[in-house]
């Protein structure tokens, strides 16, 4: 009896399944899905260079504030100076902001785009009207970015 047992588990073992083969479209939505992952993480990184750098320039502002007394035309020349590295300091961070602002875009657009994938190859109409809402919402922020870069150019 035990020996028939052995013998059966034996030969279920010798049976083997065929491997695992992932369909194109669980692909797709992992490789949208990760891609997104890393998208957001990257806007997440370039938000704490960006939190780093403003708490650098306080630190060297209130630093500079206490061991400088400038007088008379060196008075003028560091005023010149400061204005030059605040407009720098001003451009630099507003790079970093609309870069994570960017990736954190790219995180949102790749994730709905795999989720979209995912629901239509599932559910049809759901797939569907969740791409209406999502192209609609990509249209809005389109709308929005180009409202800032049009504001941030009037300045």
């Amino acid at each position: 009896m035990e020996e028939d047992l052995l013998l059966a588990i034996l030969q279920q073992l010798q049976n083997k399944p065929h491997p695992f083969q992932p369909t194109p479209v669980s692909i797709w939505v992992n490789g949208l899905w990760f891609t997104s992952l890393a998208a957001s993480l990257a806007g997440t990184l370039v938000v704490m260079l960006a939190k780093s750098r403003g708490q650098w320039a306080i630190e060297e502002k209130e630093a500079e504030a206490l061991f400088s007394t400038p007088r008379g035309l060196k008075r003028r020349r560091d005023e010149i100076g400061r204005l030059y590295i605040h407009t720098s300091f001003k451009l630099e961070l507003a790079l970093l902001v609309t870069t994570a602002s960017f990736l954190v875009y790219v995180a949102l657009i790749l994730f709905s785009s795999g989720l979209s994938v995912l629901l239509y190859t599932t559910q049809r109409s759901i797939g569907i009207s969740f791409l209406a809402i999502i192209s609609s919402m990509g249209l809005f922020i389109i709308g929005v970015v180009v409202h800032n870069i049009s504001a941030f150019y009037r300045r």
